[in-house]
């Protein structure tokens, strides 16, 4: 139950010459329940005032007079509320001037004595505004206002549009519709979708999806329909008569030139500007619309037209030579997939990138000499080409020679060349592109017109091409495996830097595994791992992403579990098994499946298959071995090259460094050099390696160093902490040798350094 109290108040109006003050209307209720207050102001059309809610429900607090009054009541409720009394309500003081038949029964039930109402008094601005209303309300009941618009008067055809505007706005009558332009050049059957708007017998066409080139846009604006096109003309008038909606429409010179909806039936041909369209089919609310207002039964759909994307496909196929692309013939800038964007697109923008051929990031260089050259002066001149096994291009760079007045630098940028370049200008003639089957020994080459010959390759280049033609024989033989080693020491790093990647990206582990698992099934398969190693930039090679998941992988069950993923990189150090599928360890251990399937071979001399597993064991370890040698000695010339720019300085930086290691009772030996030593020791070495450069080596690593420059030293002498006797020693020309040596294997920039070649030797 609630109590509803009628009141007003005085509100001031300071911006009006006309009055001083506007007496509003209220409506405030009270709920026992729970003692809250609303008001609510009454709604009065052409008011200027918005009304509505002006205080939500809630507890008022009591005043400071009221609490006086009452001390006890903190909050205002009903002993506060009766007819006749002022109230202040956040600072607005209300007069209550009645109140309704229940809210008298209630206080009487309470023992409060209800006043009689009283007359509130008048406001000039709200009987103004009622006076318009009722006079807004009496035009539009007038004999002129038949249609019930009470927006404005109409009469004749302005009354009929009203009316449809208010009885039909909103209802649409679609009908279903083809198209047949198969006639024309190029064209096909277009499914269209016609639409008839009731209210001002509007149509407007839209075109669905029925072919590959067809897409949802307008093929008709909205707009009425001519039946005849050429009998309409242009209205020669000025003013707003005979205009529908603020647009004047063309005049036809018949009184019913238009299409209406007593005139559109399913086999209608709609004449649309000179198109014929087919309405085939409408929906249910249409046949509905059409008996129930006009009494016309549409007739069933037309079926003999079929469908248009299967009369698309054959007429395509009859008109696939009249269709196909003609492209111009290529300019000669750039490769042809360029010049074609021009020709397909007004929108110039860069073809697709091309992928990768392979994940090698070999780069093979060869030397190049013209073949047979006009002039005496080109014998001279020698060429590097550089074929990049990635993306099958190459780049042409001219070596310096002196006295041939050829100051060299690059003869040809990056980029694929074209082996019949003659035949392209035929535009169905696709381009083909020099390859690495095409460079050898002896191999004439014709580049921009220029014929060259292969003379010599390099030593990198010849190691690896016998690498690879060696594992493809070990691989029909069934020897080597159907996918290239992997490189163990780059998958530690690929932990590490996966480790340090969830570190970094994710709160803790267990986000991580939510996150690399896409499908939610509480395991992370190989795709999900490859996915999720090559968007975090660890590696993008699959045989790495499968080396990583098989160390992840503890049960052994082809997937990472949450159980496999927390042991292991929930760890500090990681504790991984990184052998092979039998996790056996190296490749080339005779227990490998490798070396069972030398074992079940069909061969029958058992001498060749000894010798061919020997081989390929071997070769196996020493590319393992040397790929980290090769990454040690890149470490340490990079930071002897960022110290030093010549090897004199490098070698006196080392030369200085004390001869023995400090220890708990140190010499003059283990803190300084006196002597400024000539030559360089093994601990001398490895105190600048470590105190000076920096290099956190490990005792491998540090043993490939000594054994890089001290190969005479035993191995037994590696870990020693004084060289006071001076019996391993290098002077500055063969420390230049050696750092010449370091130079070399790093400018060969790639992935497995020299490993390639000590796998140089057939598997048989």
């Amino acid at each position: 139950r609630r109590s509803s109290d009628l009141a007003y108040f005085e509100e001031a109006v300071h911006e009006s010459p006309v009055e001083k003050s506007r007496v509003r209307f209220v409506t405030l209720s009270y709920f026992p329940s729970d003692g809250t207050i609303s008001i609510v102001e009454p709604r009065v059309p052409n008011s200027g005032l918005q009304g509505g809610t002006l205080l939500k429900r809630g507890k008022v607090p009591a005043t400071i007079r009221q609490r006086e009054e009452r001390p006890d009541e903190a909050y205002v409720n009903i002993n506060h509320l009766n007819v006749g009394t002022v109230i202040k309500i956040y600072g607005q003081w209300y007069t209550l001037y009645d109140c309704d038949q229940a809210t008298r029964e209630l206080m009487n039930e309470l023992g409060m004595e209800v006043p009689q109402g009283s007359v509130p008094p008048p406001d000039q601005t709200l009987s103004n505004a009622r006076l318009r209303q009722s006079l807004y309300d009496t035009r539009n009941t007038s004999p002129k206002s038949r249609w019930g618009v009470k927006s404005q008067e109409f009469e004749g055809d302005g009354g009929v549009r009203g009316r449809r505007f208010n009885e039909d706005h909103g209802k649409t009558l679609r009908f279903y519709a083809q198209w047949d332009d198969r006639e024309s050049v190029g064209g096909v059957v277009r499914e269209l979708e016609v639409r008839f708007y009731i209210e001002d017998g509007t149509i407007s066409i839209k075109e669905s999806q029925s072919t590959n080139e067809a897409v949802l846009a307008a093929f008709l604006k909205r707009q009425r329909l001519p039946r005849d096109l050429n009998a309409q003309t242009k209205a020669a008038e000025l003013t707003f008569a005979g205009r529908k909606n603020g647009i004047r429409e063309t005049f036809t010179g018949k009184p019913h030139s238009y299409y209406e909806a007593e005139d559109l039936y399913v086999g209608l041909d709609l004449n649309v500007f000179g198109r014929h369209v087919i309405l085939t089919d409408c929906d249910l609310f249409t046949r509905e619309y059409y008996m129930d207002y006009i009494g016309i039964r549409q007739g069933e759909p037309i079926v003999g037209y079929g469908d248009a994307k299967k009369l698309n496909a054959q007429n395509t196929v009859g008109r696939r030579d009249q269709t196909q692309e003609c492209l111009p013939p290529h300019t000669g800038f750039g490769d042809p997939e360029d010049a074609a964007v021009s020709c397909k697109s007004l929108i110039l923008t860069a073809p697709r990138k091309r992928l990768p051929l392979s994940e090698d990031g070999e780069v093979l260089r060869y030397e190049l000499k013209f073949d047979a050259p006009e002039r005496p002066e080109d014998n001279m001149r020698r060429f590097l080409l550089n074929y990049y096994v990635d993306d099958g291009e190459i780049m042409l760079q001219e070596s310096t020679v002196g006295n041939t007045g050829f100051t060299g630098g690059r003869f040809l940028r990056k980029q694929r060349i074209c082996t019949n370049p003659e035949e392209i200008a035929d535009p169905r003639v696709k381009p083909v592109y020099l390859t690495q089957k095409d460079l050898y020994l002896g191999k004439k080459l014709q580049i921009n017109k220029f014929k060259f010959v292969i003379t010599q390759v390099d030593l990198h280049t010849h190691n690896y091409l016998s690498y690879k033609d060696s594992i493809a024989e070990a691989r029909k033989m069934g020897l080597a495996p159907e996918t290239d080693p992997v490189d163990y020491e780059k998958v530690k790093e690929a932990l590490k830097a996966l480790q340090q990647y969830i570190t970094v990206r994710y709160i803790n582990l267990t986000e991580a595994f939510r996150a690399f698992d896409e499908d939610k099934d509480n395991k992370i398969t190989i795709g999900e791992m490859k996915k999720a190693l090559r968007s975090s930039n660890v590696t993008s090679k699959d045989a790495e992403a499968m080396a990583v998941l098989r160390a992840l992988d503890k049960s052994g069950n082809g997937y990472v579990s949450y159980t496999d993923w927390f042991n292991c990189l929930g760890k500090h150090d990681l504790d991984v098994n990184l052998g092979t599928e039998d996790g056996t360890g190296s490749s080339g251990s005779p227990d490998s499946p490798q070396a069972a399937a030398v074992v079940s071979s069909g061969s029958d001399d058992p001498y060749a298959k000894q010798k061919a597993l020997q081989v390929y064991s071997s070769s196996a370890v020493a590319k393992e071995q040397l790929i980290k040698r090769d990454r040690t000695l890149k470490k340490l010339k990079e930071k002897l090259e960022s110290r030093h720019l010549n090897c004199f300085e490098m070698f006196r930086m080392i030369s200085n460094q004390p001869r023995a290691f400090k220890g708990r009772r140190s010499d003059i030996n283990a803190i300084t050099n006196i002597e400024k030593d000539s030559f360089i020791t093994p601990v001398q070495l490895k105190r600048c390696v470590q105190e000076t450069l920096g290099l956190m080596f490990t005792e491998g690593e540090m043993a490939i160093l000594l054994e890089f420059y001290f190969p005479e030293m035993e191995r037994a002498d590696y870990g020693r902490r004084s060289d006071i006797q001076k019996d391993q020693l290098i002077d500055l020309t063969f420390f230049q040798t050696r750092f010449n040596e370091m130079v070399r294997i790093g400018s060969l920039d790639n992935r497995d350094g020299t490993a390639s070649s000590l796998i140089n030797t057939r598997l048989y």
